[in-house]
């Protein structure tokens, strides 16, 4: 079977959960079928648009090259913006996407994301008659800020619903940072923003995108959420049932061979994954500055620019703690994971594998987890069994959980008796396999 799989980034250029999913099953998939991978790139040194024609690692790329949200010229870069249609379409990605079907001539076409590219790729494909699957790796084709969180930060308890005036205060505060560089006070120039795009993206605009993606859906032959609570959510919001299949995520668990743990006098408390607002890491240094004892320490593994306000931020919740630790990214997994005692899962949002990479990865080298009560999380984590999970964005909660195993380390040799197995991503490979030629 020729398969193409489309997503919205791919190592090695990018890796997070869903660019590193996607890599893993193609991976799996090759092994009997012959898997091609498109998504775009931004490179500056190559003309916007085209398409360049490759491998990696034995699978078959082809990347587009996108760069219009890595302009040089911040101003320009906002200005597409200001277009909200141009958010989710893209005549140009179509027009190369065309071309890409009409050269691998693929039997099936999974959609894993279309962020960056052209939600319509969908469409062109179905247009064509050719079988195609989308696997939901967010909210996206719910909510324009993809977690489902406001502009504030806060979950969303409507998706659909004032959407709108959740865009245009996200991208005004956005806008407006931006401008203290200059000396702009933030106060007056969010107002100005808001203003203008309240103007220019009215309800009727997110009202269209909603027509839209739901069409789109229910247009798919198959549609796969990797939790219940991510289908739950999606037959809320109109898909019927049976469109949507619960498949938890498979994982390439060959990563960990030979895995084994560094010993250390300390208590390590450890956090793996995106530096950004909705993983929850300022709940985490806030929490972990409750802790007292000198022989505990938090690690904190993810990329990071050490200029950004949000890392600023960081440090000063900080203070002069000198048990938080910043470590930096990782493309090992077994470098954090056999460094640190517990994971921390901070998370603000309702995070949507089944379980997520890295608490999969937790699972895999039998590294307890103290997690929010966020998604399904709670089927795989049981109180004081396998791990503890608290409020999501309750730092004296979490502060609470931390202090039980501080005050009885060796509970950590009963809760990883209790882990619970890990899909691999073989069994992930052989499910799709039966869902690709049944739909076939």
């Amino acid at each position: 079977m020729k398969i193409l799989q489309v997503v919205h980034g791919f190592p090695p250029r990018n890796r997070a959960g869903t660019e590193i999913f996607t890599y893993d099953l193609s991976k799996e998939l090759n092994k009997n079928h012959e898997v091609y991978v498109f998504y775009p790139i931004a490179d500056p040194d190559k003309k916007p648009y085209s398409l360049s024609y490759g491998s990696y690692n034995g699978l078959k790329i082809i990347e587009i090259n996108i760069n219009k949200y890595k302009c040089k010229n911040i101003f320009k870069r906002w200005l597409h913006l200001f277009n909200f249609e141009h958010t989710y379409k893209d005549k140009r990605v179509e027009a190369k996407f065309e071309e890409v079907l009409e050269e691998v001539k693929p039997d099936f076409v999974h959609f894993h994301h279309l962020i960056g590219l052209s939600a319509s790729l969908i469409k062109i494909a179905k247009d064509r008659g050719i079988p195609t699957i989308l696997t939901l790796h967010d909210y996206w084709f719910a909510c324009p800020l993809i977690q489902l969180l406001n502009y504030r930060y806060e979950v969303c308890e409507k998706p659909g619903k004032n959407c709108h005036l959740c865009w245009n205060s996200k991208q005004a505060d956005l806008l407006s940072n931006f401008l203290t560089k200059f000396q702009v006070p933030k106060s007056l120039s969010k107002k100005i923003f808001e203003l203008i795009l309240n103007l220019l993206q009215r309800e009727e605009k997110f009202k269209e995108r909603k027509k839209y993606f739901k069409n789109l859906l229910l247009m798919v032959d198959k549609i796969i959420a990797p939790s219940k609570f991510l289908r739950k959510i999606f037959i809320i919001y109109g898909i019927p049932e049976e469109k949507i299949i619960y498949s938890r995520h498979g994982h390439d668990l060959s990563k960990f061979k030979g895995f084994k743990k560094k010993s250390s006098n300390k208590l390590r408390f450890g956090f793996c994954g995106g530096i950004s607002k909705h993983k929850g890491i300022d709940t985490l240094i806030k929490a972990f500055n409750g802790i007292k004892k000198t022989d505990v320490e938090l690690r904190i593994y993810g990329d990071y620019n050490i200029n950004s306000p949000l890392f600023k931020e960081f440090m000063k919740k900080i203070k002069d703690n000198p048990n938080i630790k910043f470590f930096g990214g990782y493309k090992n997994p077994k470098i954090p994971f056999s460094e640190i005692d517990v994971l921390v899962f901070p998370s603000i949002w309702h995070e949507t594998g089944s379980p997520t990479l890295v608490v999969a990865e937790a699972f895999a080298t039998k590294t307890p987890v103290l997690s929010s009560d966020v998604g399904d999380l709670s089927e795989f984590i049981q109180n004081g069994k396998n791990g503890f999970l608290f409020e999501m964005g309750n730092s004296s909660d979490l502060t609470e959980k931390m202090q039980i195993i501080v005050k009885n380390p060796k509970l950590l040799d009963e809760l990883k008796k209790n882990l619970p197995s890990v899909k691999s991503i073989e069994q992930q490979a052989k499910e799709l396999e039966k869902i690709y030629r049944e739909i076939i």
